[in-house]
């Protein structure tokens, strides 16, 4: 037996089925509240469900249609789904959970903008549901490139990835995504990895004194072996890389030692600050420097790292510093640049912060008061007009005077580096 309902008509439709070579199908009342006079129930039933006699050796399936009521028939029952998403900004830095800054997304609606970010979200969501179930790690960069068009723009995703982060309180690499390691490392040490393709169970990379190497993700790192008793972190690419020409690292350098240098390449991403917090915990022994420009920018990442580092940890500002320019000749003085109005909003804002780390806070001030900043190629610029000058009193030739010059332009920056390292691992007061 088989029965169909409708609640339009409030019929049972039912089919019955005999063992013999007619089928019948009739149609019965709900309930004995529903009964009508005899005559007016033959007719319903010749409108509804009229007698008829078919040919068993039909398909079954004509019956059940036959016995079904119309499409049109069907109420279409109505549905009400809402999605509604909330996201932790992830670049907020109070810790109390009143003030945290959240958005909140919810679907359906009329603003083009918010479907937009709702479908950005749920393909960031698929992409970390896809990573995980395959037990792999997929990239920021390789989310955005799978969806160019939807995302617009690299930053997008990373804003989005993060706050999805913040949201779940997780790291993101506990979601499958990573972002491509752009820091990079030089000087003493061995880094063990994880390595779940090889054969063995760990691969040891050995940096080297005069290459540079990507910076690893510390999910993937075993153990940190160092002899180094310094580490010197970078802003910029090119006075790494002129740093490591110079062999700074091989310890060669009378009162130095072996020593390791890293640069973010500028503003420094989660991969290298998680390095330095990393290899701060193994290594508790390590002096961890770092050399910026002496403009805000510099010092607001000098405190990006200050942050990623364990409250214990011994970092601490190398330069530029605002005694730093003291001892340039007074001709470098026309190299120094005016601060603008940006640099001055960032380091008012910087100051308004009441946790602001004492060193920042007294180099702001300084900056503001003389109303200048310097960048780190100051440092070559004052030696090469120093030696240029005293070229032309020994009266060199003028080939002989542009050698000295290119030789002096590498060795002002590294010979200011190496002093300001002995002085502090010497122990002297800076």
């Amino acid at each position: 037996m088989l029965s169909l309902s409708s609640d339009e008509e409030e019929i049972d439709r039912t089919a019955i089925i005999s063992q013999d070579s007619d089928v019948q199908i009739s149609s019965t009342p709900v309930s004995s509240e529903l009964a009508l006079p005899p005559s007016k129930q033959q007719a319903l039933r010749e409108s509804t469900s009229p007698s008829r006699t078919l040919d068993r050796s039909q398909p079954w399936g004509s019956y059940m249609h036959s016995a079904r009521p119309s499409r049109s028939s069907r109420k279409s029952p109505a549905i009400s789904a809402t999605i509604s998403l909330s996201l932790v900004d992830a670049n907020t830095t109070s810790n109390s959970p009143t003030s945290l800054r959240s958005s909140t997304y919810t679907y359906p609606c009329r603003a083009a903008s918010t479907v937009k970010s709702l479908s950005m979200m749920f393909r960031i969501l698929e992409e970390m549901h896809c990573a995980l179930h395959a037990g792999r790690v997929v990239t920021k960069r390789d989310i955005y490139y799978r969806a160019p068009a939807l995302f617009g723009s690299q930053a997008a995703v990373d804003r989005l990835v993060d706050d999805i982060a913040s949201q779940l309180g997780v790291r993101r690499s506990a979601l499958g995504v990573t972002a491509a390691s752009k820091g990079l490392i030089a000087g003493a040490a061995s880094i063990r990895l994880i390595d779940s393709d090889a054969t063995s169970s760990e691969a040891t990379v050995t940096l080297s004194h005069q290459h540079k190497t990507l910076i690893p993700n510390v999910d993937d790192i075993s153990e940190i072996d160092t002899t180094s008793s310094w580490l010197l972190v970078v802003e910029k690419e090119a006075v790494f890389q002129t740093l490591v020409e110079a062999g700074i690292t091989s310890g060669r350098t009378p009162g130095l030692g072996h020593g390791i240098l890293v640069t973010g390449k500028g503003y420094p991403d989660l991969i290298t600050r998680e390095f330095l917090a990393r290899i701060s915990q193994d290594c508790p022994l390590l002096s961890i420097l770092v050399l910026v420009d002496h403009d805000p920018f510099g010092l607001h990442i000098f405190e990006q790292y200050l942050k990623a580092m364990p409250p214990d940890s011994n970092i601490r500002l190398l330069g530029l510093r605002s005694r730093d320019l003291q001892h340039l000749p007074s001709s470098t003085d026309r190299d120094l640049l005016p601060l603008t109005r940006a640099d001055r909003v960032r380091a008012e804002n910087t100051l308004a912060q009441e946790s602001l780390n004492q060193t920042i806070r007294d180099e702001l001030q300084s900056m503001l008061a003389k109303g200048y900043k310097a960048e780190l190629e100051i440092l070559s610029i004052a030696r090469r007009r120093r030696r240029s000058e005293e070229a032309l009193e020994e009266q060199h030739s003028q080939s002989g005077a542009a050698n000295v010059v290119r030789n002096e332009e590498r060795d002002g920056l590294v010979e200011f580096v190496e002093e300001k390292l002995r002085v502090v691992l010497g122990g002297s007061a800076e």
